[in-house]
This record gives structure tokens, C-alpha cells and sequence, in this order.
């Protein structure tokens, strides 16, 4: 069973889903994330399953880009704003063509309208995303 639907199915059993969405959803990245390392590449590099985004200042922000291709339906939600290739958030950075906060803006505003109509979402706050 995948890790999205075990987590669906162990929040929807719960008084806090929330809390242990967010708990499986962190899990996952962390493991995930320990197992690039362990690799001794950079993880998300060679697997888009899961990256590693810079978070500027704030620290990394590990993203299960995996999780997000089983629940966001259309890749256009998040990929109008950037190319559907590895580097290109980086490339469109440089370029002028995205601002840093574009891109968390809109990742937090989809969290944020999942977490208001009561389903299963990803962080809204910044320690939350971002590891110093």
C-alpha cells in the first residue's frame, strides 16, 4: 500500500488526521532524504521521486515530488510556473522568470485551501518546509 494512502487511511481512523498526515507525510521525506545521502549523491538528483529545493536563507526545503504526482491531478498546477525538467526551477530563477517566493506562495496557498476544506495537506509554516 503507498504511503499517501496509508497515511489517508490511518488519518481518516483518527482524532488528529491532521497531525499524523503531517507526521507520515515528514517520515516519508526524511527517509527519503536519508537515503540520498546514504548514497553519496545529493538527494532528489538522480530521482524526482523526492528533491531537495533551496529555501534561500531558511534552509532546504525537501520536496516529495512523488506524493505530489499522486494527488495533484493536473502537473499544470504546479509546473505553469516552471518546466517539466530537472534544474528548471533554478534555471527559471536565474533567469528573472520566478521569484522565490513565487514558488513557496504557491505551494503554501494549495496547503492552505486542502487544510480549509478539511483534507489531508502539506505544512503551511515555515519551519515546517524549511531545515536550517
Amino acid at each position: 500500500m503507498e504511503l499517501f494512502a496509508i497515511a489517508k487511511k490511518a488519518a481518516s481512523s483518527c482524532k488528529a488526521p491532521r497531525e499524523l498526515f503531517l507526521s507520515a507525510l515528514f517520515l516519508a521525506c526524511g527517509l527519503a532524504f536519508l537515503a540520498g545521502a546514504a548514497g553519496g549523491g545529493q538527494a532528489g538528483q538522480e530521482d524526482s521521486s523526492h528533491m531537495i529545493l533551496s529555501g534561500g536563507s531558511q534552509g532546504v526545503v525537501p520536496f516529495p515530488h512523488g506524493l505530489h504526482q499522486k494527488v495533484v491531478e493536473d502537473c499544470q498546477t504546479c509546473h505553469a510556473l516552471f518546466e517539466q525538467q530537472k534544474g528548471a526551477i533554478e534555471k527559471a530563477q536565474k533567469a528573472g522568470e520566478l521569484g522565490n517566493r513565487e514558488l513557496m506562495r504557491q505551494c503554501t496557498t494549495c496547503h492552505r485551501q486542502a487544510r480549509q476544506a478539511k483534507q489531508p495537506h502539506g505544512p503551511v509554516s515555515c519551519n515546517n518546509c524549511h531545515n536550517a
